[in-house]
């Protein structure tokens, strides 16, 4: 499972954590573009290659290399951008 930010109360985060089912961990990957603005309400959607060489692959075996991220919003403003964030190592 692949999660990209969310939000508690009036905080907003950007940051992406997976979890590997096998061993009930949570590891947070490197991402080295620049990540969207933090925020909440949006919606996800980890699309890709089944190559077996990305993050999402090795830590949920679902074969994904790319996380969309659409929409959302802060307590400052509401997006309606799109973003494609690489999973691949």
């Amino acid at each position: 499972m692949v999660v990209f930010g969310g939000g508690v109360s009036q905080q907003v985060y950007n940051d992406v954590w997976v979890f590997d089912t096998e061993t009930s961990t949570w590891s947070s990957p490197v991402i080295t573009e620049l990540p969207p603005a933090p925020r909440a309400g949006h919606t996800v959607c980890v699309v890709g290659d089944d190559s077996g060489n990305d993050i999402a692959n090795q830590a949920v075996n679902i074969g994904c290399n790319q996380m969309l991220v659409f929409g959302g919003g802060s307590m400052q403003r509401v997006y309606g951008d799109l973003i494609v964030l690489d999973l691949s190592m």
